[in-house]
């Protein structure tokens, strides 16, 4: 997970991690897949929109979801929301004066 971009990012930080996703691969990608508190949160896009707002997927139950709000529609998890992580967006140098040490998102996604 290394960039360096002054671009801005999105910043999230999670007990002693931090991790920044580069907005740029944010816009194009929509989905980050990531790993929080020993859980895989693994999203797919299902081409819909809903209320003008993706509808993604979970890989594991095929649950379909609210991109913006992280609301299940359909499937296991319909009804139940994922719970939002703080975030804040800031440029790359804020990021590294705040976490020299912290993960940032590679532009090489594969």
């Amino acid at each position: 997970m290394r960039a360096r971009s002054a671009r801005a990012g999105d910043r999230a930080q999670r007990h002693d991690r931090a991790r920044a996703y580069p907005l740029q691969i944010l816009i194009y990608h929509e989905i980050v897949n990531d790993v929080f508190a020993g859980r895989t949160l693994d999203f797919g896009t299902t081409g819909k929109l809903r209320r003008s707002d993706l509808v993604m997927y979970d890989r594991q139950t095929e649950s379909w979801r609210q991109q913006f709000t992280g609301k299940g529609i359909v499937g296991h998890y319909a009804g139940a929301s994922l719970s939002p992580l703080p975030s804040q967006i800031v440029s790359y140098g804020e990021f590294r004066r705040a976490h020299p040490v912290g993960e940032i998102l590679s532009r090489h996604t594969g």
